[in-house]
């Protein structure tokens, strides 16, 4: 019983429960405590809970540069997220990959092989910010300054909308006159396709990088202090 407070009170003091929420889209408004240049070193796993029966994923992280808050330390670890959380994991933690992460430091409860519990420090990326920026060949590419993808994607759901809006006029149609509806619902169909051959043109250049801004180290580096 004793065992089962200590997980309680140690899981209740990290926040660990699904959220719902929204932030900032670029990297600007999202400067927090930690701001690092990092390289992926590995992926590894802790026990959550006594017997390892629950793990914690991370990303270790080697330190480049810190632009602030990482204590002069050359090794970080970042907490992944399994698709519920508040915080996140990179978008790309393959070995050798560089990042500037910005976030906030935090401790998860572990347990050792014999069930002592014992807190190690992490990194946390909050899930509402745009706390990653991708560094390539010493260049820094994201959504540093402004971010048009969302933009779009946001143009692009108001567009759904009304295009569902057409789906219940043809169902209503369709329920006091079954095939009155049948011109509503090719129109349906017609815009339907439309929306989704842009939505999948939309992730497509998300993906090669279009809508990200690109900088030097240097300019960044220099940006960055004057925030």
């Amino acid at each position: 019983m004793r065992l089962c407070l200590i997980v309680l009170t140690a899981l209740s003091a990290f926040q660990i429960a699904a959220c719902s929420c929204t932030g900032p889209v670029v990297f600007e408004k999202s400067i927090s405590d930690v701001v690092v240049w990092a390289e992926v070193l590995d992926r590894v796993s802790v026990p959550s809970t006594p017997g390892g029966r629950g793990k914690w994923r991370l990303t270790a992280l080697a330190v480049i540069e810190d632009f602030r808050g990482a204590e002069g330390q050359d090794t970080l670890f970042l907490l992944e997220d399994s698709g519920f959380e508040c915080y996140k994991g990179l978008s790309d933690p393959t070995i050798g990959k560089q990042f500037i992460l910005s976030g906030r430091r935090d401790s998860i409860p572990q347990f050792s092989a014999d069930s002592t519990l014992e807190w190690r420090s992490v990194l946390v990326v909050p899930l509402c910010s745009e706390g990653e920026l991708q560094v390539v060949d010493g260049r820094v590419s994201g959504f540093i300054k402004r971010n048009r993808y969302v933009k779009k994607r946001e143009a692009l759901s108001f567009k759904y909308m009304k295009v569902n809006a057409l789906w219940d006029d043809y169902v209503a149609k369709e329920e006091n006159q079954p095939g009155s509806g049948d011109r509503i619902r090719k129109r349906y169909e017609r815009a339907n396709d439309r929306l989704e051959r842009r939505g999948m043109r939309l992730e497509r250049r998300r993906k090669k990088g279009r809508y990200h801004q690109d900088m030097s180290m240097g300019s960044f580096r220099r940006w960055l202090l004057r925030r």
